[in-house]
C-alpha cells in the first residue's frame, strides 16, 4: 500500500511542476545530502523566486517515502562574484514523511506493519552558488521544521547538494 503511495505523490509533484512552467523557467535537477537523501529539483520563477523540493525514500528499514517542497526569494546583493552568483535565500514550504512501523504482537497475529504519516511545513535558509553560465549549482541549506500532524513537534533539517540546470 505505502508503494503505491509513493508512485502516485511522485506523480502529482511531478504534474504540478511541470503544469506551472513557462518558456522563461530554468529546470534543475540533482542530489541533496543530509538530514535528506535524495533527489533535489528547482524551477527558477524569475530571477528572484524559485520553487524547490527533494524526494527520498528508502525500503530496506521501516518503507520510508519523505518529500518536502518550498517556495523561495533569493536576494543576490549580500555577496558579490565576478564570476557566477551566490545568493542566500529564505523561504516556506511543506513536508511529507509516510513511513511503516513493524510492531511485533504477543498474541496469535505475529508481526504487523502500521502506516504513519507526518505532516508540517518548513522555513528553509540556505546559500547557493550559480555557475556564471547559470548551468549548475552548489547549495548548503538549514529548515526549521514544525510538524503539524500527527502532534505538534519541531525540528532542524540540513543539507548540501547540487543541481544541473536545462532550458534557456
Amino acid at each position: 500500500m505505502l508503494k503505491k503511495k509513493i508512485v502516485l505523490g511522485i506523480i502529482l509533484v511531478l504534474m504540478l511542476l511541470v503544469g506551472n512552467l513557462n518558456s522563461q523557467s530554468k529546470i534543475g535537477v540533482g542530489i541533496v545530502l543530509g538530514s535528506v537523501n535524495g533527489f533535489s529539483g528547482k524551477i527558477w520563477l524569475n530571477n528572484r523566486t524559485a520553487i524547490d523540493g527533494a524526494v527520498s525514500w528508502h525500503l530496506w528499514e521501516h518503507n520510508v517515502f519523505y518529500i518536502h517542497s518550498d517556495f523561495l526569494w533569493h536576494d543576490s546583493q549580500l555577496i558579490k562574484f565576478r564570476k557566477g552568483k551566490m545568493p542566500f535565500y529564505y523561504g516556506i514550504g511543506g513536508r511529507l514523511v509516510l513511513f511503516e512501523n513493524r510492531h511485533l504482537s504477543h498474541d496469535w497475529r505475529g508481526e504487523h506493519y502500521e502506516e504513519s504519516a507526518i505532516l508540517g511545513l518548513r522555513l528553509p535558509l540556505g546559500i547557493e552558488y550559480l555557475s556564471k553560465n547559470r548551468r549548475w549549482e552548489i547549495f548548503i541549506e538549514l529548515a526549521l521544521l514544525m510538524d503539524l500532524a500527527p502532534g505538534i513537534d519541531t525540528g532542524l533539517d540540513a543539507g548540501i547538494g547540487g543541481r544541473y540546470y536545462f532550458g534557456r
